[in-house]
């Protein structure tokens, strides 16, 4: 697991991939990445909005983002106190395919 830590704080992966895509699109692969890595990390994390927006670079209204990565499956919302809290959703097909790619770099 640290082999895999190691490589997902370098940022290269992250860099390397979100400049493929579209400048508009980019946001939305920093935020799933940032939840894969908190996941491999410690799997019970889950994180408010205002969290995203200040761990994630370039994110500066993450809301969207993250209403859109639950509207298409990858992310769950979890509500406490009125505070929505959002985590990665492992069962969705293409998370568990991007789980296991990581996990056997």
């Amino acid at each position: 697991m640290k082999e895999e830590k190691a490589y997902l704080d370098s940022n290269s992966l992250s860099e390397d991939l979100t400049s493929i895509f579209p400048r508009r699109c980019q946001g939305y692969l920093k935020v799933l990445l940032f939840f894969i890595q908190k996941y491999l990390e410690d799997p019970s994390q889950i994180f408010s909005a205002y969290t995203v927006e200040k761990e994630v670079l370039g994110i500066s209204r993450a809301r969207p983002i993250l209403e859109r990565l639950v509207r298409k499956g990858f992310l769950l919302v979890f509500d406490y106190n009125g505070i929505s809290y959002y985590g990665l959703n492992t069962e969705n097909h293409a998370v568990k395919k991007l789980l296991n790619f990581f996990k056997e770099l």
